[in-house]
């Protein structure tokens, strides 16, 4: 973890929760004022900065800046959006969790759709979901779109914490 505590972080930094946006409250070197907005936007999507030296991601920087601690599991973003960091905008989730919040494919992806894949042996596109780190089979069907469709309906079901 950190030595990085809620006092300290709030001592050096104001935290807006509508906007999400932290800014400098202490001047800490000749590039940096108060009142500037803290973070840079990653190749990730997530807005990090530096705390004495040490990188951090805002998301969990507002976390422990509002409830005075770190959070235990990950904090996922509500919307899908990893530089929105209003705190409305974040919950402490775990791991599984999480990912049950994922809203696009990898890029490896052929069909470029969440849940889809080619299956070569029927030459079919396939449609399946992971719950509680098991694949379950949803079918198979013609078009990606159906697949994805199917795969939509069942992430409604079997996913409380996905917000698509």
């Amino acid at each position: 973890m950190t030595d990085l505590s809620a006092d300290h972080l709030r001592d050096l930094f104001h935290y807006d929760e509508t906007t999400g946006t932290f800014t400098r409250r202490v001047r800490t070197s000749n590039r940096i004022n108060v009142g500037d907005v803290a973070g840079n936007l990653m190749a990730t999507g997530y807005v990090r900065f530096c705390v004495n030296g040490r990188a951090y991601t805002a998301h969990r920087l507002a976390w422990l800046y509002v409830h005075g601690r770190w959070p235990d599991g990950e904090i996922d973003h509500i919307n899908g959006q990893r530089d929105d960091n209003r705190i409305a905008n974040l919950r402490e989730v775990s791991r599984g969790q999480n990912m049950q919040n994922l809203r696009s494919a990898r890029l490896c992806n052929k069909a470029g759709l969440l849940g889809v894949s080619w299956d070569e042996r029927n030459k079919k596109w396939r449609a399946d979901i992971r719950v509680s780190g098991t694949r379950k089979n949803l079918g198979r069907y013609a078009t990606p779109q159906e697949a994805h469709l199917e795969y939509l309906r069942a992430k409604a079901l079997m996913h409380p914490f996905g917000t698509i």
